[in-house]
């Protein structure tokens, strides 16, 4: 497991560690900082969301606690498109903590080919489950559909291809 400590928690246990943003902007880098209020993270999230709205066809609003959190209790983002939705959000964040200490801004490519690793580990986990009916197979199929039709038409195709 992992653990990201943000620069303001890190500088009073190392003095030569600074308390400001990692990448490169003035604010007090706390965790909320990192993940939301820098300028460099926004342009991120705000890129990711629009990208979102037209694969799903949803609008989201941009709300930390609905990127972030996941939290589904407003009624933004119907029921039906929830899981492709926090798919779609969990492999942004995964790219984005990858990038945790660099100052580099992740770009919508890295993004995607995240996605595409969520989509090789989800049919993996399909094809290794027991309940392998056509049923379940059709859930999978309407799940994933829309996030490979657009990247498909996109002509964002996985790494190794």
């Amino acid at each position: 497991m992992r653990w990201y400590i943000s620069p303001s928690k890190l500088h009073p246990i190392h003095q030569q560690h600074t308390s400001s943003c990692w990448k490169g902007c003035v604010g007090k880098a706390d965790f909320i900082h990192n993940w939301w209020w820098c300028p460099k993270i926004k342009e991120f999230w705000l890129m990711v969301i629009k990208e979102i709205e037209i694969i799903l066809d949803i609008k989201i609003p941009f709300l930390p606690e609905i990127i972030l959190l996941e939290c589904w209790k407003h009624p933004y983002i119907p029921s039906s498109k929830q899981k492709a939705c926090s798919i779609l959000l969990s492999s942004a964040k995964t790219t984005w903590a990858s990038l945790w200490k660099k100052e580099k801004i992740p770009t919508l490519a890295s993004w995607h080919g995240r996605i595409w690793d969520y989509y090789i580990l989800s049919k993996m986990e399909f094809i290794g489950s027991t309940d392998y009916d056509k049923k379940n197979f059709e859930k999978c199929i309407a799940l994933w559909f829309p996030i490979l039709s657009y990247l498909t038409s996109k002509k964002i195709l996985p790494k190794n291809t």
